[in-house]
Parts: structure tokens; sequence; C-alpha cells
């Protein structure tokens, strides 16, 4: 099972590497993977997650290619250091599979402020059509970042 995974990793990076405007996100499943594209999946992506030889899920029309939310997530970073004037601790995550792009902000020792670039925050709307999600959590959002999303 644990060449067949490597396989299947191996054909989930060439797909994300050759159709970066298709590809949104994958997973393993308990007997396989799924792979999931923003819009229909070419022809050449399916063949090639299905070379591995394990049942793969195929999910289209998600609307949101990763490349456009790791450039969003970036761009989500700038607005966030911009606003917050870097006094709170921040991270911003793209979670495709929710539809969301995820900001979370460590609570800092203004409640004034923090509400009111959580209220700006959550107004905003990612042009890939991912959901603005804002969190306000105590200690080191990187560090939860790192623990959820790894």
């Amino acid at each position: 099972m644990e060449a067949a995974r490597e396989a299947a990793s191996a054909a989930i990076s060439d797909v994300m590497a050759l159709f970066p405007d298709d590809f949104s996100y994958s997973d393993y499943t308990e007997h396989g993977f799924m792979v999931a594209f923003a819009a229909q999946a070419p022809p050449d992506a399916l063949s090639r997650l299905k070379a591995p030889g394990l049942p793969v899920e195929v999910v289209e029309h998600v609307g949101h290619p990763l490349n456009e939310a790791m450039a969003e997530t970036a761009a989500m970073a700038r607005q966030v250091k911009e606003l917050t004037g870097g006094k709170v601790g921040f991270s911003v995550a793209p979670i495709p599979r929710r539809g969301i792009l995820e900001v979370m902000l460590s609570e800092g020792n203004d409640a004034v402020a923090l509400e009111r670039w959580v209220h700006t925050l959550s107004a905003l709307r990612s042009p890939s059509g991912l959901r603005v999600v804002v969190d306000v959590v105590a200690g080191s959002p990187r560090a939860l970042a790192d623990t959820i999303f790894d």
C-alpha cells in the first residue's frame, strides 16, 4: 500500500504542476485518493491520476484552483498586515475543500481595534469565490495554523 500511495502522491504532484489553473485540492481516502478541480478535469490529468492503480475519486467544478487560492492568500496577508499595522500576530490559509480563506488573528491587547479588524476583514471577498472567515485565537495563530493544516 505504501508504494501505491507514493505513486498516487507522484501523480498528484504531476497534476498540480502541469495543470495549475485546474487543480484545486486532493486527499487520501480509505482505499485510494481524491482530487478536486476548479472546473472540468482535463483528460490528460485524469489519465495521470489513474496510472497508480488506486481508486481515484474526481470532484469537478469546485470553482477555485489552488494557484489562485495561494495568490489570494498572499494578497490577504498583505491586507491584514497593512490593516493591523503589525500590532497582532496573524496567519492566512486557504482551505479550498471548505471554500474558505481563513484569517486567524491573535487577540492582542486592544479589543476595540480587534473588533474593527474582524469586521473589516470579514466583509472582504476572495476573487475566486473563497469566503473569508476570521477567527480570533489566544496565542500564536501561526503555531495553531501549523497544527491544523499540516
